[in-house]
């Protein structure tokens, strides 16, 4: 539903001057411009809510050889939106642990003490009282490949043990993200490179989270009957 504009505004937006290799987790058939080089459709089956989001690591690992190949990978949700141009800035420098992060809109000025950190002791995810100091939105997140595909290593077995055990993170996926971000120093991005659409906050728009309501809302997109 969603890839065709993304592809599109990224092609324009997106290191516009850069070679690009774009990796489609989809059950789709079809896709455009699946006949593009750059283009990889990866089938991935349905996971309903909220396996959807949580097994993300698990399904980049699942192409991690191609990955490899990479000089650097982001992680961006299909329901997003580049409208203005995001160039080699973003990329992580020597002093950023390779890794970028998003501050999430919701949480720009908020005492870290009221984040959406996950605080049960039960998740490998839980981040105590007293530390961090971003809460970061895993819509748009990346790294250099190597440092990025550890990442993705280390949070497929946590996400992992806390399945084994019967717990999902309060905010799954996302959760994990910040967990393992809470001793790294990535780049960090303003909330513009993850701008809700409808929302005003103080930042110039980068890419936007295109608002689900508008697509038959988040219980028809994910599909939870299944």
């Amino acid at each position: 539903m969603f890839w065709k504009d993304f592809f599109i505004s990224s092609e324009k937006y997106f290191l516009p001057t850069e070679d690009k290799t774009y990796f489609v987790f989809t059950d789709a058939t079809e896709i455009y411009g699946q006949n593009n080089k750059n283009v990889k459709k990866i089938f991935q089956k349905h996971f309903s809510w909220p396996f959807s989001t949580l097994m993300r690591f698990e399904m980049f690992s699942t192409i991690k050889w191609q990955l490899n190949h990479c000089h650097y990978l982001f992680s961006i949700n299909a329901s997003s939106l580049f409208v203005d141009q995001i160039s080699a800035h973003v990329l992580p420098s020597g002093t950023d642990d390779g890794l970028v992060a998003t501050v999430h809109p919701a949480f720009w000025k908020t005492d870290v003490k009221y984040v959406g950190y996950e605080r049960n002791s039960m998740s490998r995810a839980c981040i105590e009282q007293g530390k961090g100091t971003h809460y970061f939105m895993a819509a748009f997140h990346g790294g250099e490949s190597y440092t990025y595909l550890k990442m993705v290593h280390t949070l497929k077995a946590k996400i992992d043990e806390d399945l084994s055990n019967g717990f999902i993170a309060s905010w799954n996926d996302e959760s994990h993200l910040n967990h393992y971000l809470i001793d790294k120093y990535p780049r960090i991005l303003h909330p513009g490179y993850c701008y809700p659409e409808g929302w005003t906050i103080p930042f110039k728009p980068k890419l936007i989270i295109l608002n689900k309501l508008k697509y038959g809302g988040y219980e028809y997109l994910r599909d939870t009957s299944t």
